[in-house]
């Protein structure tokens, strides 16, 4: 017997782009991309990597509110001029992506850095209070 991972949203998402293709959307890879993203937790930070090929840097923005930190972005189709399309496969548009942070996180000094089509936002973890002795006074 072997374990099958269940993907509940990859289903829904190909039932979609069935259904957009039975009913005649030429664009029915629009819309569907979520960029990958896992989170690290390190000794001194949290690092999300998010897999974004083809996205211009320039293109996406990270904002960070209220403990939460979200990424948006986008990626259109590239100009086909004089060209028929015969299948499009690879999904494009805008997303958006939003996680809280930790108390812990520190959202004043997030850093972002992009290098062949991975995003890497590191968030420092602040530093914590070490637990003092408290000399009592004899009087």
């Amino acid at each position: 017997m072997s374990l099958v991972h269940y993907q509940p949203w990859s289903t829904l998402r190909n039932f979609q782009r069935d259904v957009d293709h039975l009913i005649g959307h030429q664009d029915a890879a629009r819309d569907l991309w979520v960029p990958a993203v896992d989170i690290l937790e390190l000794a001194d930070r949290f690092e999300l990597v998010i897999d974004v090929p083809g996205v211009d840097p320039s293109k996406l923005q990270i904002t960070s509110e209220n403990g939460e930190l979200a990424i948006c972005g986008e990626r259109g189709a590239e100009p086909l001029d004089d060209v028929k399309l015969r299948r499009i496969e690879r999904a494009r548009g805008s997303f958006n992506r939003r996680f809280q942070m930790p108390d812990t996180a520190d959202i004043e000094n997030i850093e972002a850095n992009a290098n062949n089509g991975v995003l890497t936002i590191s968030v420092p973890k602040k530093a914590q209070l070490q637990p003092r002795r408290i000399d009592i006074k004899v009087s």
